[in-house]
């Protein structure tokens, strides 16, 4: 197992960690980013709300005392008359509001005044309500999201009753809720409401972190892991194409080790791994296993009056046979020179038999002729079945025994210690 990671791998890793490092410092500086505008809007907010108040509170005691001064609701209509100090705030909230669309006043009250507008209240409105005129907690300040995923900052500040007003907001002239204020009573509520456009939401130093951030990934990514890359994916095509060559050239090594170059059939190699492994293979299985070893008669006569050449085109002739009768299960194989080995599994003693026959027959019916020479050959073959006893040398001990019986008795025969012979 690997216990550490190649120069691709390090490049890789290393330029994943920075875009981390710089998502975090991206995301924790667009969330401060985000953080300020809104402490920015709420500064804002908090300003003009004092403002509207001082404004307010020194025209209400500018005018608080003052011998023949007549107050109007309707200052369009009686144009010599004073404004009450709540119809001059409705009329500086129209006015505002009018003229910027993102900023908005509000005033409003569970005991409106008789210039009140009579708003519809919300639920941060009449908890601003409810909050300010039960404690001293002021101001209160709230961030909601708008259906377009704008932002909006709610400042809400309570409205005390001045000194100037309370005779006002406590006369049998007009038909109010409430006529018994004092002096430092909550009577309402002024919020101040800012809307930030999307754009506010980024600044210019989340920006340059982007750029950064892009610019760092780009050098690293072409600089660093596009070449590592590249030279990784060059060396596991190279080691691709090795290992393929490698296995083709391993494969044709093997086969080229085991198999005759004459005949193209299994060679001594071939013949003596596939009979130790079939042996061990059917005494697993409890299958019979049988052995043939052949020799053709009198094959040195054949090279000395005709020559290797012809003796050669006899031996592949023989191999071609030899695979002709047998079964793609058997094995064949040429033990050396003019003598061939065949392994035959699955058969009892009298197929065993009727296949060597066949071979034999075959091989004395066939002409060999070659270069203008009339040949005709013919083969004596040893069989034996596998013992319980047997080893591999034992095995083909008795069947080489068996090949030369058959020679002793004539040649052009078949001879095998089974029970029962081929008829």
């Amino acid at each position: 197992m690997r216990s550490s990671f190649n120069k691709t791998e390090w490049s890789v890793v290393v330029l994943v960690g920075t875009l981390l490092v710089c998502l975090i410092a991206l995301a924790g500086q667009s969330s401060r980013a985000r953080d300020d505008v809104i402490e920015r809007a709420f500064e804002n907010a908090e300003i003009l709300a004092d403002f509207f108040r001082i404004t307010q509170e020194h025209y209400t005691e500018s005018i608080s005392g003052v011998p023949g001064v007549r107050f109007t609701i309707y200052p369009d209509a009686e144009p010599d008359a004073l404004m009450y100090p709540a119809t001059l705030g409705r009329r500086y909230t129209q006015s505002f509001n009018r003229n910027h669309a993102d900023t908005q006043f509000k005033i409003y009250s569970n005991y409106p005044f008789v210039t009140s507008l009579g708003s519809e209240l919300d639920n941060f409105a009449q908890q601003a309500l409810d909050q300010l005129q039960s404690s001293e907690d002021a101001p209160i300040r709230y961030v909601e999201t708008l259906p377009d995923n704008r932002r909006r900052v709610r400042y809400a500040v309570p409205i005390v009753m001045q000194e100037g007003c309370v005779n006002c907001h406590n006369s049998n002239q007009w038909e109010l809720v409430r006529r018994n204020w004092e002096v430092g009573d909550v009577r309402g509520v002024r919020e101040v409401s800012i809307t930030l456009m999307p754009p506010d939401l980024y600044s210019r130093t989340e920006a340059s972190l982007l750029l950064v951030l892009m610019f760092s990934a780009s050098i690293l990514g072409v600089f660093v892991v596009f070449p590592a890359v590249r030279r990784e994916v060059k060396h596991r095509v190279l080691f691709h194409e090795m290992s393929i060559r490698a296995e083709h050239e391993a494969k044709t090594n093997l086969a080229a080790a085991t198999t005759d170059a004459l005949t193209q059939i299994g060679n001594r190699r071939f013949f003596d791994a596939e009979i130790a492994a079939m042996i061990k293979a059917h005494r697993e299985a409890g299958d019979p296993l049988s052995l043939l070893m052949l020799d053709i008669d009198h094959f040195k006569e054949v090279n000395d009056q005709f020559g290797h050449d012809t003796g050669d085109y006899a031996i592949q002739a023989i191999a071609r046979i030899l695979k002709d009768v047998t079964r793609p299960v058997d094995r064949v194989a040429r033990y050396g020179g003019e003598e061939f080995a065949v392994l035959v599994t699955g058969l009892d003693a009298d197929g065993v038999l009727s296949i060597a026959e066949r071979i034999r027959r075959n091989i004395a019916a066939h002409d060999f002729s070659h270069a203008g020479h009339d040949i005709r050959l013919t083969i004596s073959i040893g069989a034996t079945m596998l013992q319980p006893a047997d080893e591999v040398d034992a095995f083909i001990k008795r069947a080489d025994t068996l090949l030369y019986r058959a020679k002793e008795s004539g040649r052009d025969q078949v001879c095998g210690d089974f029970a029962t012979a081929a008829q």
